[in-house]
C-alpha cells in the first residue's frame, strides 16, 4: 500500500483528489471519479468531525488489489461509531458516509475508529 500524508483544514481535500489522479495509472476516469468522490467525502469528515485542522495531519492509504481500488484515510480523530444517515432532502449535509456506502463495493472502519477504508471494482460500467 501507498502512503502519503497531507495537512488538514479547508483545501485538505482537493490536495488529496489531485495525489489520487497522479497515482492512478490507467483507472477508468469513471472509476477515478467514484475515488476521488468518495475519499473527499472521508477527508472533508476528518476536517469537519476528526478536528483535522492544518496543523494537523491525514493519512491517505491507496492499493490496488485483485481487481480492487482500496483506499484508507485516517485522522487525528478519537474514533467514532459509523452512522448512515437516511437521505432527507430538506436536511443540508451529513450524507457524507451514506454516499460511501452507495457508492464503494465495500468499506468499513480499522485502527480504533480513526481510519475509514473502501473498496471500488477497477472495472466500469452497470455490471459491476
Amino acid at each position: 500500500m501507498l502512503h502519503f500524508l497531507t495537512r488538514g483544514g479547508p483545501d485538505a481535500a482537493e490536495r488529496v483528489r489531485r495525489v489520487l489522479e497522479a497515482m492512478a495509472g490507467d483507472l477508468e476516469v469513471c472509476v477515478l471519479d467514484e475515488i476521488q468522490l468518495l475519499t473527499t467525502e472521508l477527508v472533508t469528515n476528518c476536517v469537519r468531525h476528526g478536528g483535522a485542522g492544518p496543523d494537523k495531519e491525514i493519512q491517505l492509504g491507496y492499493a490496488m488489489p485483485k481487481g480492487m481500488v482500496r483506499v484508507e484515510v485516517t485522522g487525528p480523530g478519537q474514533g467514532f461509531e459509523p452512522e448512515v444517515a437516511e437521505l432527507d432532502p430538506t436536511t443540508p449535509g451529513g450524507f457524507g458516509l451514506l454516499i460511501v456506502d452507495r457508492v464503494a463495493t465495500e468499506w468499513g472502519l480499522s485502527r480504533d475508529g480513526c481510519c475509514v477504508w473502501f473498496e471500488v471494482s477497477r472495472e466500469s460500467g452497470p455490471h459491476r
